[in-house]
């Protein structure tokens, strides 16, 4: 009778210290929206070029026109002033770009060897774009007046800051990739009181296979003139960072050619993870005829440039629907996520960057506990796909006490009862297994209960 009563206390004392309550969500209500641009500046307008000779004019009397550049980064009127067009054809990104000069002054131009930055100490014209809207990934396109290029892609990474005193707290890092070519096609101008440049830059430099119609593309122009020490910009981004300040750039659309058998797409959902991810895209379509489309998922790690491309034919065949395409990725660490659809008709991309870290990230509100507390809250999120978290489970362990929890959701909330814990330190772990038996992450804590000081 003593034995038994003894095993009812304890199997209380198990229920009581391991009383924690998960409450989950459905993976496909946790949402990663891309961020949308608040304010669009403006809509771009689409050309037909019937004649090559014509394009320089076509864009001045078609193109959305630009004239309030401002000199960098006091804001004030410039004294020889710039303007700029920009449009788009059924293959590229359109900009006549033009400048004011004295009459005598000679542009300061230069050829070399090899692209390099110096190119910015010439008379130039600069385009920045982030063709993504990423506010983190974005192409620079420097021209000077003897057509010399310097074209880069660059990125902007956060990184942990050594000077500052919380670990958590970080930097700005700038990685510049000059390797990427444009593709761009310029005819220059050069007369005694102005200078201009038509460019020509293709769509497909970017990735897409077409147009890119309906998507928001950030851009800034800037214009270096020398004789005057006047760096003008579109958009000014005075900082640090200086003209490398994408999340300051104009935002534009990609405006609609008038056909309206084009179906309006979006990628509303995209949820990375270290199993089955997930991409969901959704459509509308004012016809009934099935479309088939091509999907191309490219990820990229930022260290490594290792890269993994998936192509998957889809169909779209309701008026209005989301279609689930699942993929893998294998890697921690920065990723680029690229999403690009397109028919024979039209293109449309997007991309993310994921920085892909732990398989969990686990809060506990406290390590320090008081004798009069009841227990230990924390969270748990766990990034993996909806396929691959079926498989696994959570071990729990307080001291030598251990607890199996089957995972409903990515999303944990957890209360442990500690009133019958022993003061001074304790161990405390969370451990994630895959099929019972493989365990993939685990977390370790020293939870210190505090004694009674009456």
């Amino acid at each position: 009778m003593r034995i038994n009563k003894i095993l009812i206390i304890l199997l209380l004392f198990k229920i009581i210290l391991f009383s924690s309550d998960f409450i989950t969500l459905r993976w496909d209500n946790i949402k990663n929206i891309k961020e949308l641009p608040k304010t669009i500046d403006f809509k771009i307008p689409y050309i037909k070029i019937e004649d090559e000779k014509n394009l320089t004019n076509e864009i001045i009397n078609k193109g959305y026109k630009i004239e309030d550049f401002k000199v960098y980064p006091t804001g004030q009127d410039p004294k020889f002033k710039a303007k700029a067009f920009i449009c788009y054809d059924d293959e590229n990104l359109l900009i006549y770009f033009e400048s004011e000069k004295s009459e005598n002054y000679s542009l300061k131009s230069r050829r070399f060897e090899k692209e390099e930055g110096k190119i910015w100490n010439d008379d130039n014209f600069e385009i920045f774009i982030d063709p993504f809207y990423t506010k983190k990934r974005y192409y620079h396109i420097i021209i000077n007046s003897i057509g010399e290029i310097y074209d880069t892609i660059n990125y902007i990474e956060e990184i942990p800051d050594p000077k500052a005193a919380d670990p958590k707290e970080t930097k700005k890092s700038f990685i510049i990739d000059m390797s990427w070519n444009s593709k761009v096609k310029c005819d220059i101008i050069v007369e005694k009181n102005y200078w201009s440049i038509t460019l020509k830059i293709p769509f497909s430099s970017f990735g897409f296979t077409k147009v890119p119609i309906g998507s928001f593309i950030g851009i800034n122009l800037c214009r270096n003139y020398w004789e005057t020490n006047e760096l003008l910009q579109w958009k000014l981004t005075p900082g640090e960072g200086g003209f490398h300040q994408p999340d300051k750039f104009g935002v534009l659309e990609i405006q609609e050619t008038g056909n309206k058998n084009l179906p309006k797409i979006s990628i509303n959902n995209f949820l990375p993870g270290y199993g089955e991810n997930l991409l969901f895209i959704s459509y509308k379509k004012n016809y009934d005829t099935p479309e088939e489309v091509n999907v191309e998922i490219s990820i990229e790690n930022v260290d490594t440039k290792e890269k993994i491309i998936k192509n998957e034919r889809v169909v779209f065949t309701d008026r209005k629907n989301t279609i689930q395409i699942p993929f893998e990725n294998k890697w921690k660490g920065q990723n680029i996520f690229y999403y690009l659809i397109g028919s024979k008709n039209y293109s449309f991309g997007n991309m993310d960057f994921v920085n892909l870290k732990n398989l969990m990230d686990i809060k506990l509100d406290n390590l320090f506990l008081y004798p009069e507390e009841k227990g230990l809250n924390g969270k748990i999120r766990i990034h993996l796909g909806e396929g691959e978290l079926r498989k696994c489970e959570l071990l729990i362990k307080l001291n030598e006490k251990n607890k199996t929890e089957k995972i409903k959701g990515n999303l944990c909330e957890f209360f442990i009862d500690t009133k019958n814990l022993k003061e001074g330190e304790n161990r405390f772990s969370i451990a994630l297994y895959r099929d019972k038996k493989n365990k993939i992450e685990e977390f370790e804590f020293k939870i210190f209960k505090l004694p009674k000081m009456f």
